[in-house]
């Protein structure tokens, strides 16, 4: 096993800071997608290094995180997120109190933020905290921006937090241009017509594979209305670019310092801004320029040994591999360690509630 295990699904939230790594970084690492916490258990008892990822209720509630101390394999805490501005906004997040945030981090030897913001925010709660970047994944870059016919296909992403942009900003500007195409993701796309609507796609290069056959040639990533908005990074970039399509972006904290040069459009919130921006990209030729000033940004920005020095501070604080690894996991063997019985009863119970709403 890799020395660092990071727990957690594998989706953009990993694929963008994971997937791009050049060989000798990325096999000191290794990802666990979440399944059956017992089998799980068994598994990360043996890593150097735990790396929880994003929401960390599961293993708190379960008690897998007390079971990993009592062996005594470190554990540290990944997020691209702001967990706390998220818990009064969206569902899901409720659990994400300062409180419990709090009392989670002391029992992390470190906290990896994505951005300096959020860098910023953690260290509020750990005295260790280090930055992660994104990291550009060239097996994923497209050789020239998406060969579509000259009529916009604009493409919009992004969490329900962005629904209110693309309805007062993005719809309203192509509605002026009969021949724009509108393609959104499921997630905002309630109350959205004239639009084609992809279903979510959690695995990232899943979502790049749908995305690319619906073909947009242009990423507009309308403003956001959270308290989240301040800390989030410039992924939307790499997809853009790995989509093959001009980013146009709102003017938020992600996109600071960036612009045409970098083959990024930004904008105001302003109607007639948007609308600009999406004729200008209907030729092809303006197209093409931005997409290569894109690639050519996000080569230098992005990588593929940017988290190098993060990555070697969080290897020097593993737990022997080799026979002490074996020992740890014989150990968890013996311990015959399950979830909570509060756990598995509340796991039965969102079962049934779930099978029930299905009918």
């Amino acid at each position: 096993m890799a020395p660092i295990v990071f727990y957690g699904e594998h989706t953009a939230s990993l694929s963008l800071y994971l997937d791009g790594l050049g060989p000798d970084l990325a096999n000191k690492i290794a990802i666990l997608p979440p399944s059956d916490l017992t089998k799980d258990f068994r598994h990360l008892s043996a890593a150097g290094l735990v790396v929880y990822v994003r929401g960390f209720e599961h293993v708190v509630r379960s008690g897998l995180d007390d079971a990993l101390e009592r062996l005594g394999v470190p554990r540290a805490w990944f997020t691209d997120d702001d967990l706390i501005a998220l818990h009064g906004e969206q569902p899901g997040f409720q659990y994400y109190n300062r409180e419990r945030v709090g009392r989670f981090a002391n029992r992390m030897l470190a906290l990896v933020g994505t951005t300096p913001a959020l860098c910023e925010r953690l260290g509020s709660f750990h005295a260790t905290v280090l930055h992660w970047p994104c990291v550009l994944d060239e097996a994923l870059v497209p050789a020239a921006a998406a060969a579509r016919s000259p009529p916009p296909r604009v493409g919009v992403v992004g969490g329900d937090f962005r629904r209110s942009g693309l309805r007062e900003l993005v719809m309203p500007a192509i509605e002026g241009m009969p021949d724009a195409e509108l393609i959104v993701a499921q997630p905002i796309s309630s109350g959205i017509s004239r639009a084609t609507v992809l279903p979510f796609e959690p695995e990232f290069r899943r979502f790049i594979d749908a995305w690319r056959v619906a073909g947009p040639n242009i990423l507009a990533h309308p403003p956001g209305r959270s308290g989240n908005i301040a800390v989030k990074g410039a992924g939307t970039l790499l997809a853009s670019l790995y989509l093959g399509a001009v980013p146009v972006v709102a003017d938020e904290p992600a996109f600071a310092g960036l612009g045409r040069p970098e083959g990024v459009i930004r904008v105001a919130a302003d109607v007639a801004q948007w609308r600009a921006a999406f004729l200008e990209l209907s030729d092809p030729e303006a197209r093409a320029r931005h997409f290569g000033s894109l690639a050519a940004y996000c080569r230098t920005a992005f990588p593929a040994n940017g988290p190098r020095q993060t990555i070697d501070l969080l290897l020097a604080r593993t737990a022997p591999l080799g026979p002490a690894a074996q020992a740890r996991l014989q150990t968890s063997q013996r311990m015959a360690w399950r979830p909570k019985l509060s756990y598995r009863a509340a796991a039965i119970t969102r079962t049934m509630l779930s099978s029930i709403q299905s009918q």
